[in-house]
């Protein structure tokens, strides 16, 4: 629905490697505004992170748009999990040279919890 407001707008959020912060993020930034939330604030954690996606429901995206009334849920093994996890994010991650130069500069002194 966020995207579908924005593309009404005549608004494109870029969705490629190197664009800037998470997409998702911008996106809801970008809408939180134009509907007048206060974006900062729906947005607001202790530290800068990305959220992980991963379908735990065989049908998550009729459910979501409220399709059906009950996911049917796939019971994934904790490897299972952090194997997906890998293979989708952290695998292009660990070489990225921005990546690498902001674990270099963490301060664990600046970590809020």
């Amino acid at each position: 629905l966020m995207l579908n407001l924005l593309k009404s707008r005549g608004i494109t959020i870029g969705h490629k490697f190197g664009d800037g912060p998470s997409w998702i993020m911008r996106v809801i930034r970008t809408a939180g505004d134009l509907l007048g939330f206060d974006s900062d604030f729906l947005l607001k954690h202790s530290f800068k992170r990305n959220i992980y996606f991963i379908p735990l429901s065989k049908e998550y995206k009729k459910f979501l748009n409220g399709k059906t009334k009950q996911p049917v849920f796939t019971n994934y093994t904790k490897r299972e999990l952090v194997d997906f996890w890998k293979e989708r994010w952290f695998q292009k991650r660990k070489t990225n040279p921005e990546v690498i130069e902001k674990i270099l500069e963490f301060i664990p002194d600046n970590f809020n919890i």
